[in-house]
């Protein structure tokens, strides 16, 4: 064989393979500012990474020395990240200044190819700067970042960057508390990357001159990857790098912390971390204070804007700051407010540094100009400044779209749809007072002929009620004279408007009460309660407008007083906050309760009293429930509430203060012993209205609910009832007839319970949905399940931390069978319904003839000759003749005083005995009471006045002619400029339905 040389070896010999490509060098460049335990978990997170060419320098920037003179820091780099750089910084220079003196001080080593800028309360996966370098190479990016989720284990999304509005206002991509289920790994293109973990290429770094050292906080990062894309350079989101947020500090051991729900509490998986902290809210909170945002919002359009687009933006910023200057300032948040004015001296004295970021930039192109265009967010700027409120952009949608869908989901899901169909029903039940207007009956008297009238005496403070007054009615009262004189129908249309309005208002009030509680069935159910309640409808029938405005009003009020208390879930206390809760600062909340009370107490400031029933109940309520979670900030916004709405009502305050009597404020009744009843008060039955014992049937679901519910849901249940008792006490107390004290309306007090009852129907269905069906289904732990473990009674807590695992039970109670939980709870489904079913009755049945039953024929039909002016187009000469009316104060059309009063005495020449009894000795008969009014009576003569020497004078000579002391009355009377007597038994004259008390024999004979 022949020899093969090597010349022939060579030439079939395969050739060298090529020289692989160097791994890129990525210098980590770890900022910890005073940093806490979980930066040890984040520098572990660096030493895992599996990428070969990594160095790391740690900047520290804010770790206080111990007493040898060492930071700490040094010890704790060397155990976990041996042979990394530390950088040394004094006093807290910001995330860009640390970085850039960072790398100043690496001197005499060659540049590394990307900088990884990395935050210390981040947890890279073990790949992720692997993949990240892998990214920025095959899309050519100049900077790329990675996915961020939350620090509590799940796959909720934390940051994937951001986008910028027209303004400036960086806007994150993400929701708050969304899911990542792979939406967004798609997005290749985006302004800006998380500014957690971001990798940046060195030279791209080094020709925009880094961060912006005066942009502190995460929107530095932005204004960073914003000048990027000036230049032209490629954003991109790696989506298979992942980091994981960790908790920046240890949590308090109460597990009754808002911090420290079940989620809280269980282990971060796939970080590594064994900390997190709560779960987000549905709330987005930035990172940086009013001010700061303020600051850097401005200082970036300035930055990064062309000329052109920077001077509109300027135009549109400084609008902007004025009106969110002053939703600040009425909204309580004082620090907003100052921050949006101060971001603009603050950025005038640093106009030479703007100018010199703008020369490092140069000239964008157009193709880059019009990417950052086409990449801002379009909707919402001008509100995201004015509230200071991340709005997402997620959505491409107009807000006026967004709204739309919104407004379609709400109407027609089982909250909506209740409202619908209630609205249906009050308009059917209602359509004959719309058309034909209120009957004049008992105090629902009309406008006045001229109803700026009411303007004329809130302004120039004198009434013509009784014989002239200086008291004037609410401020509200002005308002409605104000509404009427641009209405363009008629008076009559807009008071029925008003007075019908009580009952949709109600209803939406108790629908936003129980929003946070449940679903949309749970607010039906609460909103079929609270309509089915008679108060209301007997009011009408009666002409009392009070319960009216109580029926009105107090849904609002309590669901402010809870919202105040901040439990959830109408806070965080004690876990997540419900839908529709929003979280204020403590001025805040007492700014806007305050203006909440103002506006109570310029609508009848009776309404005082069933407002502080409700705070005994809540207070009491709390208290018994085992728990303090909430008092004291809700007994300093609700003092501080008062102190605001006394400021804006000072010159009633300055009144009282000079011995006006605080119940002159008052319109009192006569209320005599079981006036009301027990049953009815149980009922909540005034009047008529109600089918008797049936009207029990609107207790069931409310009772229910201290049955089924479990945990933070029977908290809420135990200060719904408390609520209820607040009531029912006071009004059983005065109906034992324990207190001779001026007192309101019975249907004024009850109406605290009507609040409390829908309160307690819908955490009745949502007990049914969850906390009953929880005992059959594995529960999934949240923390609002567990975050009521700190607010409720011991029985609760221990329902909520001794469960067996996925249980939902307590321990030690034995779980149903699957059968017998089942017919349970269909069983208390089927009662629920049935008891509904019967207690909405009375009000199908009312609603047919269109008028609620109330009175066909009026005053006006009854005394025709008593009119408001001259008849058939007559002439009056002297006035129109004044009105005396006599009877009961609950069936009087207009406001009066009592008859035998001795503590209104007015002193009087020539008087020969006291007003409050006869000569005989014999008392002057209870409950008889006496109004003046000039001609028919209207809304202005409806609110309560002193006692004039005229009124007195009057007084004393109906006194004298029930004694037979004079024989005319009638000369005396017309002193005074009366010129009718009317002796008042009903509300409404025979047959109309109405309130009826006949007057005293003794007043019959006299007359």
């Amino acid at each position: 064989m022949d020899a093969v040389s090597d010349k022939s070896l060579d030439a079939v010999a395969p050739p060298d393979p090529a020289p692989r490509p160097s791994t890129p060098t990525v210098l980590a460049v770890l900022v910890a500012g005073d940093p806490g335990p979980s930066l040890d978990v984040v520098m572990a997170g660096l030493a895992s990474q599996d990428h070969l060419r990594l160095e790391t320098l740690v900047v520290d920037a804010g770790t206080p020395r111990v007493a040898t003179g060492e930071s700490p820091l040094v010890e704790r780099v060397g155990r976990v990240l041996p042979g990394s750089t530390i950088a040394r910084m004094e006093g807290s220079p910001g995330f860009g200044a640390a970085v850039t003196a960072g790398l100043t001080s690496r001197t005499g080593v060659a540049p590394p190819s990307f900088l990884l800028l990395l935050a210390d309360d981040v947890l890279l996966v073990d790949t992720a700067v692997r993949r990240m370098v892998e990214h920025a190479l095959e899309s050519n990016a100049g900077i790329v970042g990675a996915k961020v989720l939350a620090h509590d284990g799940s796959r909720t999304l934390d940051d994937l960057g951001a986008s910028v509005d027209r303004l400036g206002t960086p806007v994150p991509l993400v929701e708050a508390g969304e899911l990542d289920q792979g939406q967004y790994d798609t997005i290749r293109e985006v302004l800006a990357v998380s500014g957690a973990v971001v990798l940046v290429r060195t030279d791209l770094f080094e020709a925009l001159g880094g961060i912006d050292p005066e942009v502190r906080g995460a929107d530095g990062l932005v204004e960073l990857c914003w000048r990027a894309r000036l230049l032209g350079a490629t954003m991109a989101t790696a989506p298979t790098a992942v980091a994981r947020r960790v908790s920046t500090g240890p949590r308090p051991s109460d597990p009754s912390h808002p911090t420290n729900g079940p989620s809280a509490r269980g282990s971060a998986s796939g970080s590594g971390t064994g900390e997190s902290g709560g779960r987000r809210g549905p709330t987005r909170e930035h990172s940086g204070s009013s001010s700061q945002r303020a600051r850097n919002r401005l200082r970036m359009v300035l930055v990064c804007h062309r000329p052109a687009r920077a001077a509109g933006a300027v135009v549109g910023l400084l609008a902007a700051t004025l009106v969110g200057a002053v939703y600040g300032l009425a909204t309580g948040r004082f620090r907003h407010a100052a921050g949006l004015v101060g971001a603009w001296p603050w950025n005038f004295r640093r106009l030479s540094s703007i100018r010199r970021r703008r020369r490092i930039m140069p000239t964008p192109e157009v193709t880059a100009s019009a990417t950052v265009a086409r990449l801002e967010v379009p909707h919402r700027a001008f509100r995201r400044v004015v509230t200071g409120r991340d709005l997402t952009g997620s959505d491409d949608r107009s807000p006026s779209q967004l709204r739309l869908h919104r407004l379609w989901s709400m109407l027609f899901g089982p909250g909506g749809m209740s409202l619908m169909v209630s609205a249906v029903v009050l308009g059917f039940g209602s359509r004959s007072l719309v058309v034909n207007g209120l009957p004049a009956v008992g105090r629902m008297q009309p406008l006045p002929v001229d109803p700026m009238d009411l303007v004329r005496s809130w302004w120039l403070g004198w009434r013509p009620t009784g014989t002239g007054t200086t008291v004037v009615g609410p401020d509200g009262l002005a308002l409605i004279g104000l509404l009427d004189s641009f209405w363009p129908w008629g008076s009559g249309l807009v008071w029925t408007l008003v007075v019908l309005a009580a009952l949709p208002v109600g209803a939406v009030g108790v629908w936003r009460l129980t929003q946070p509680v449940g679903g949309g069935r749970s607010r039906a159910v609460a909103v079929l309660v609270y309509l089915s309640v008679p108060l209301p409808y007997d009011a009408l029938r009666d002409g009392r407008l009070a319960p009216m405005v109580a029926f009105a009003v107090l849904p609002w009020v309590v669901r402010r007083l809870v919202g105040a208390q901040g439990v959830a879930p109408y806070g965080t206390r004690g876990g997540e906050a419900g839908p529709g809760t929003r979280r204020r600062g403590l001025w805040s909340e007492v700014l806007v309760t305050g203006l909440l009370l103002a506006a109570v107490a310029a609508v009848d400031p009776m309404l005082a009293v069933p407002v502080l029933m409700v705070l005994v109940g809540l207070v009491v309520g709390t208290v018994l429930a085992g728990s303090l979670a909430g008092l004291g900030r809700l007994v300093v916004v609700t003092t501080a509430g008062v102190a605001v709405a006394g400021l804006l009502h000072l010159p009633l305050v300055l009144e009282i203060v000079g011995g006006r009597p605080v119940g002159s404020l008052l319109n009192p009744v006569h209320w005599p012993v079981h006036g009301v009843g027990t049953m009815e008060m149980f009922r909540l039955d005034t009047g008529d209205f109600g089918l008797g014992r049936v009207g029990f049937a609107l207790l069931v679901v409310p009772v229910l609910a201290l049955v089924v519910a479990r945990g933070r849901h029977l908290f809420i249940a135990l200060r719904a009832w408390f609520v209820v008792a607040a009531s029912w006490s006071a009004v059983w107390i005065l109906d034992q007839g324990w207190w001779d004290g001026p007192t309101p309306d019975p249907g004024v007090l009850l109406a605290p319970a009507a609040v409390g009852l829908a309160w307690a129907a819908a955490v009745g269905v949502a007990g049914l949905g969850s906390d009953l069906l929880g005992g059959a289904v594995p529960a999934r732990t949240h923390a609002g399940a567990g975050a009521g473990v700190g607010a409720v009674p011991a029985t609760a807590a221990a329902g909520a931390t001794d469960a067996d695992p996925g249980s939902g039970l307590p321990s030690g109670r034995s779980r149903p069978s699957g059968a017998r939980f089942s017919w349970l709870r269909r069983g208390a489904v089927g009662v629920a319904g049935l008891s509904l079913a019967v207690a909405v009755l009375p009000v199908l049945g009312g609603s047919i003839d269109g008028a609620w039953g109330t009175a066909r024929d009026d005053l006006r039909a009854a005394v025709p000759f008593i009119s408001t002016g001259p008849l058939d187009g007559g002439t009056i000469h002297g006035g129109i003749p004044r009105v005396l009316w006599l009877g009961d104060p609950s069936v009087l059309p207009a406001v009066g005083i009592p008859v035998g009063d001795d503590h209104l005495v007015y002193d009087l020449p020539g008087r020969s005995h006291p007003v409050g009894a006869l000569p005989s000795g014999a008392p002057i008969p209870d409950g008889l009471a006496m109004a003046v009014t000039n001609g028919r009576p209207d809304l202005i003569d409806q609110w309560p006045i002193d006692l004039t020497e005229g009124l007195a004078s009057i007084r004393t000579s109906v006194v004298d002619a029930m004694a037979g002391d004079t024989s005319r009355l009638g000369a005396r009377l017309a002193t005074w400029g009366v010129g009718w007597v009317v002796l008042v038994e009903r509300s409404a004259p025979v047959p109309q339905p109405a309130r009826e008390v006949s007057v005293p024999d003794l007043l019959a004979g006299a007359m």
